[in-house]
């Protein structure tokens, strides 16, 4: 799910960066996008997104242009729309509107922070204070909730409750408890880690070095989905983090 989202937006990048000499399928004497469809035909919405549009360069960095007016293949385009395309100016990425549907769970409302906030990377989100929301798990082996704190030395402390994605019980659990010492974290790649934690009711402890699968990255949101660790079964175990604000 995480990686065809990713790749969706690879499309949408390879434009951005190659043809964002963009533009609209009408030919405005001011070289804007004429924009198509509901926008075009609410004059009240059309005046007020030109803040200032009195520039005389190929740079209009004002102008609001509605995403679905962004052209993706230009070779189709230029056969539909013949010369009404306008090739030059340039439209900053963030003045791209991207307008929420039931269909997309994406909360910002222009191309540039939907670029980012669908691209991050773990390691720059996951350092902070996460409540944990567990689900399809063993009853008798994980609870629903617990409460992680990520440290940007690579630590991390399960200070209660479960996090049942990497089979980590609370320090009381009868089966899978922690050691408070030696929970670590450490990346593979942007999009998996492996994290580190050992279950002291076995002499020496046992080490469990799971990695997790990355369903959802956000901002204030990250959803792991897992098998390993204490409490391996034939379950899929889901861990929902939920970003907990500082004080």
């Amino acid at each position: 799910m995480f990686r065809t989202k990713v790749i969706h937006v690879l499309f949408l990048i390879a434009f951005l960066i190659g043809t964002f000499s963009i533009s609209g399928c009408g030919s405005n004497s001011d070289n804007g996008i004429n924009l198509q469809g509901d926008a075009s035909n609410n004059s009240e919405t059309n005046n007020s997104d030109v803040v200032n549009d009195s520039t005389n360069d190929n740079s209009n960095s004002t102008k609001k242009y509605l995403a679905r007016n962004v052209i993706f293949d230009f070779s189709i385009a230029s056969k539909a729309y013949a010369d009404e395309i306008d090739t030059v100016t340039k439209v900053p990425a963030e003045n791209v509107i991207f307008e929420k549907t039931s269909e997309s769970d994406i909360e910002s409302d222009n191309v540039q922070d939907a670029l980012e906030e669908i691209t991050l990377k773990l390691s720059k989100v996951i350092i902070g204070t996460w409540s944990i929301m567990n689900y399809n798990y063993l009853p008798n082996v994980h609870v629903d909730t617990g409460k992680v704190i990520f440290n940007e030395d690579g630590t991390f402390d399960l200070e209660s409750g479960s996090f049942a994605a990497i089979g980590m019980g609370s320090a009381s659990s009868s089966s899978c408890a922690h050691t408070d010492e030696n929970q670590t974290y450490e990346y593979i790649t942007d999009e998996f880690a492996i994290f580190t934690h050992y279950n002291p009711n076995v002499n020496p402890p046992v080490k469990n070095a799971v990695i997790p699968q990355l369903i959802k990255l956000r901002k204030n949101e990250i959803i792991f989905l897992g098998s390993g660790g204490c409490g391996a079964s034939s379950k899929q175990r889901v861990s929902i983090l939920t970003r907990v604000a500082e004080d």
